[in-house]
């Protein structure tokens, strides 16, 4: 046996391994595995009989250890929720109230497991997002909070002050008071 085969023999046989069914019931079962969130926590997978068909489900702890990060309605719209939509879209798998489920079958359950745990993990690493993606949330997350604290009579985005700049050289992202005069004055 060359090398390449025993290593391919032993992650096998490794993952095979860790992976196990606990009874919890009639038709249901506790998928363990290797696999663990940030946090040290195992990724919650259940095997179960819903009206004669047979399902995984995280029975919602992903979003949940999202929430532990971050606020969950900004999972709504935006980059975000792009990249979840097209997540669950990639890997078969729904979404309802924030519970993740993939249909399975005796023929394809290996597929549908490995798809959903690399789903379980896309939708986790939500909250680590890089910089760019971070940058561009960023916008969108600064903009949700002005609009939810802030009247709308007293925003202004992309501000560009006519009379002291009319050629627009020094645009203002946001102005907050809309005020006549500013509450303070740089000089």
């Amino acid at each position: 046996m060359t090398t390449t085969e025993k290593i391919e023999e032993n992650f096998k046989s490794t993952v095979c391994r860790e992976v196990e069914l606990v009874p919890e019931g009639t038709n249901r079962y506790q998928v363990l595995t290797p696999f663990r969130y940030d946090d040290g926590d195992y990724f919650s997978v259940v095997l179960k009989e819903v009206d004669g068909n047979w399902i995984l489900t995280d029975e919602g702890q992903t979003f949940m250890h999202l929430s532990y990060r971050m606020d969950l309605a900004g999972l709504d719209k935006g980059n975000r929720a792009n990249i979840i939509s097209t997540t669950l879209a990639n890997f078969n798998i729904t979404e309802n109230h924030g519970v993740l489920t993939a249909p399975v079958s005796a023929e394809n359950s290996g597929n549908v497991f490995y798809d959903f745990l690399q789903g379980l993990t896309k939708i986790s690493d939500v909250s680590y997002l890089s910089r760019e993606i971070v940058r561009s949330t960023f916008w969108e997350d600064f903009k949700a909070l002005i609009n939810q604290s802030v009247p709308a009579s007293r925003v202004e985005f992309n501000y560009r002050d006519k009379k002291h700049d009319p050629d627009g050289n020094y645009p203002v992202d946001c102005r907050l008071n809309g005020m006549e005069r500013p509450l303070f004055i740089l000089r």
